[in-house]
């Protein structure tokens, strides 16, 4: 016992563990994980991580050695060794690229600049797409007509920095694990996984945003037959989710998409309320308009003595199984 929880003998509370949330902070404060293919190439990055500022007692480094042919794609590879990771950011990176530029102490600026600006961002990273549509980066890369070359890297630098995206290019990517973001489990391959990384987060109420961190990215990027496909099942996907104008719920309809026939819902579902004594006043807590309220009131009545009819007939058809709150 330590003094702040009492346990009854008789009770199931013996069985139970306390989270304590100060436990919860990590010692460490970056986890920099990589899908391996090429030892030497990764042992550069590494190396350039370290000359960074990314010391090993502070930050570990994390890989699954993917040289035989792939053994796991990027989406169940990164979840796996999300699940590993133990530092407070991980950084999910490709191996090629190198910290030429910035250092650990410019991230831990822009990570700071992130927690005032917005307290809900989930990821971040050096090159996306704003919310409008626009490039936003800060990234170098060997020039495309002699990548293996002497000549110096080329910069893209645009945007106003730091900018929320929707999507965002997979090199440099940091993740705050407390969020607790995952790829999705029904994608796989090795392209789009940073735009699926954002969708999640937007999913779960948090954000992400491009920043102002410069490195060195050796690749411009595979453009191949399995982005084609890559980018064909991520659409399908989005559309699965986008699919459902409406969702059933115990507690009434849910529409999406806005506009009158949304409002006329959410009228209904607070006449309810009201009608069960949940709320006292309709207007007080409708989003529309007030004006429209006595239009819905008028709506809602002559609609009524249908949507019974249509209930009557599922409770019939499906033996009661759709019992609920139904408006």
């Amino acid at each position: 016992m330590n003094g702040d929880l009492v346990i009854e003998e008789d009770g199931d509370i013996k069985s139970a563990r306390e989270i304590r949330l100060e436990l919860l902070t990590s010692r460490l404060s970056f986890s920099i994980v990589t899908l391996m293919t090429r030892p030497d190439e990764y042992q550069e990055m590494i190396k350039s991580f370290v000359h960074a500022g990314f010391d090993p007692g502070t930050c570990e480094f994390l890989y699954i050695n993917n040289q035989a042919g792939n053994q796991v794609d990027a989406f169940a590879g990164l979840n796996l060794l999300l699940q590993a990771a133990q530092g407070e950011y991980v950084i999910l990176c490709h191996q090629d690229i190198r910290l030429d530029f910035d250092r650990r102490e410019d991230l831990d600026v822009r990570i700071a600049e992130l927690n005032q600006i917005d307290p809900r961002w989930a990821v971040l990273g050096n090159a996306g797409m704003d919310d409008d549509g626009c490039v936003c980066a800060n990234i170098s890369h060997p020039p495309a007509q002699n990548p293996a070359g002497n000549l110096p890297a080329e910069r893209l630098l645009a945007g106003n920095l730091p900018s929320r995206c929707q999507s965002l290019d997979e090199n440099f990517l940091v993740l705050k694990r407390a969020s607790g973001l995952r790829f999705s489990a029904d994608l796989t391959g090795f392209h789009f996984y940073g735009t699926d990384l954002c969708q999640m987060a937007k999913t779960l109420g948090y954000s992400a945003w491009v920043v102002n961190f410069h490195l060195l990215h050796k690749s411009h990027g595979k453009k191949d037959e399995s982005l084609v496909l890559a980018a064909r099942n991520l659409e399908a996907k989005l559309r699965r989710l986008q699919q459902n104008k409406k969702i059933e719920t115990l507690f009434g309809r849910l529409r999406f998409g806005g506009g009158l026939l949304s409002l006329f819902n959410e009228y209904r579902r607070l006449y309810k309320f009201k009608r069960d004594g949940d709320i006292s006043e309709v207007a007080r807590v409708f989003s529309g308009p007030t004006f429209l309220i006595p239009l819905f009131w008028l709506m809602h009545k002559i609609s009524r003595p249908f949507e019974n009819l249509r209930h009557s007939v599922k409770k019939r058809l499906f033996r009661g199984r759709t019992k609920g709150c139904f408006f």
